[in-house]
This record gives C-alpha cells, structure tokens and sequence, in this order.
C-alpha cells in the first residue's frame, strides 16, 4: 500500500460470523480487501498519516452529467457493523451497513453496496458482483434523479469510477485541499 493510513474511530469490534451474516442479507461475499478492512477496523476513518487534515479522492466521471458537481469525493463516515443493527439508539445507526443497505439498496445499482456517507448524503459504493465486483465507486445525491435504467432498476448514471479495490482506494486517498475549487480545477 502506498499511503500510510492510520484509523480513527473505529466501529465495536466484528466477527467474521457477523461479517458473514451481512454477506447472506446481501447475496455475496464481501471482496477479500473489504472484508479484511471490517474485521481487522470496523468502519475506522481513514486518515493519512502524519497530514492534519481530511481525505478526498479523486472520482472519474466519465462524461457524465454529475461531472458538473466536482472530481472529488471527501470521506465522512464508513460504514461498519454495529453490534445491534439498525439501533437508533447508537450514535452511529446511520453508518450501520445493514442501515445503508436497507436505505439504499433500491436507489443505488443491485451490484454495488454503500460502505461509506460522504457529506451531503452522497455515498460510497462497493461492487460486490459481476464485472464491477471489488471496485468503488462514487454515487452522487444531487443527480439521484437521473439515476434510472430502461427498466426503472437504478443505473450507473450519476456513479463515478474511484478505484478497482477497495485497497486501491485506500491508495488514491489525498489530503483535503485547502482550496478544493483550485484542486478540483487542477484535476478535472
């Protein structure tokens, strides 16, 4: 890994019978760099070491329409596993990955999983089947209303490409420019 990461605020620690309990809601395993990542720090942010400041990386639109809003995506929250699911009560029920998925299972494409809050409400997306399995992705809220297929399933229209694997996003993580606007115009 080229980055050296540290993590901040992990989640409660996890099992892999609880990892494996969200991979059968799910209907798939979780890719190997991914699920080493919920077990060994549970929804810890990353940060990079020795930089003070937030991380961004950096979203390749492809030409679409969200291109508009930005090339960059700032990390917020990860999802983790929590130890009672979907408890309001905890603090962080809004980053429980079986919250994400059963909020946003039917507005974000079926191959992918939301793994991470971005602020704003946008979201993080891990591919967990077919050709798009173990690659990350950017969903973007504001353009969520262009986001329907032919057969009304959601489509990749407003979902940037960020990495092949989740540890490949890990390395692509920058430091949060001081002037995002100069950054994003640098590398757009």
């Amino acid at each position: 890994m080229k980055n050296k990461i540290i993590y901040l605020m992990p989640g409660p620690t996890t099992s892999a019978a609880e990892v494996k309990k969200l991979e059968e809601l799910i209907g798939a395993s979780l890719p190997a760099d991914y699920r080493a990542y919920l077990l060994e720090h549970n929804g810890a942010k990353p940060f990079l070491k020795d930089v003070d400041a937030g991380v961004i990386v950096k979203i390749d639109w492809q030409g679409k329409l969200p291109a508009e809003g930005g090339c960059a995506g700032l990390l917020s929250h990860m999802g983790r596993l929590l130890p009672e699911p979907k408890n309001t009560e905890d603090e962080y029920y809004t980053t429980d990955l079986y919250y994400l998925f059963d909020t946003f299972k039917s507005r974000i494409p079926d191959d992918t999983i939301a793994i991470e809050r971005a602020p704003g409400g946008s979201l993080f997306l891990l591919g967990i089947k077919g050709k798009n399995r173990g690659k990350v992705f950017f969903w973007s809220r504001d353009y969520e209303d262009i986001n329907e297929g032919p057969d009304g399933s959601p489509s990749y229209d407003n979902v940037g490409f960020v990495a092949n694997s989740f540890d490949e996003f890990l390395d692509k993580l920058e430091p949060e420019p001081d002037d995002l606007d100069e950054w994003e115009e640098q590398n757009n």
